[in-house]
């Protein structure tokens, strides 16, 4: 059983140009620190999603590493990555984060689907690991797709 969580935004763009402004936007611009997650203060690994397999490391901003892999990748219209590693108490609730990215066009705009399903560690509780980030993650999505808007 997993935890979803999601946010979206409607943008004045192309799904094309929306789809290419999230693949190339930096980690550290898109994720920043939010109460009580931390941030990505770097990475190593490609500048720009662009094929299925790829790899990124992020650092944190609470020090923390985590690997994020791309699984599924639509030019235009979709993409996908799995995210391990979590650390300290986040990482005895959940075991994976599978992140999707969709991009939409309807009536003249794009709308931009941000999803985060978390697995539930092995042993964890999902309502444990629903109340760790349905309070959260939603307010820390929606400033990321408000830095990607401004980055078109």
């Amino acid at each position: 059983m997993s935890v979803s969580v999601s946010a979206d935004i409607a943008v004045t763009a192309p799904a094309s140009r929306a789809f290419d402004a999230a693949t190339r936007l930096p980690p550290p611009d898109l994720m920043r620190a939010h109460w009580p997650m931390p941030g990505c203060a770097s990475f190593t690994g490609p500048a720009r999603w662009s094929a299925v397999g790829e790899e990124r490391r992020l650092v944190m901003t609470d020090g923390n590493t985590l690997s994020e892999t791309l699984a599924a990748f639509e030019p235009g219209c979709s993409y996908a990555t799995r995210i391990v590693g979590f650390h300290g108490w986040f990482a005895r609730l959940a075991g994976h984060a599978d992140v999707a990215w969709a991009f939409t066009e309807e009536g003249g705009e794009t709308r931009i689907d941000w999803r985060v399903d978390f697995a539930h560690a092995e042993g964890a509780s999902p309502i444990l690991l629903s109340l760790a980030t349905k309070p959260f993650w939603p307010a820390y999505m929606r400033g990321g797709l408000g830095r990607l808007k401004a980055a078109l």
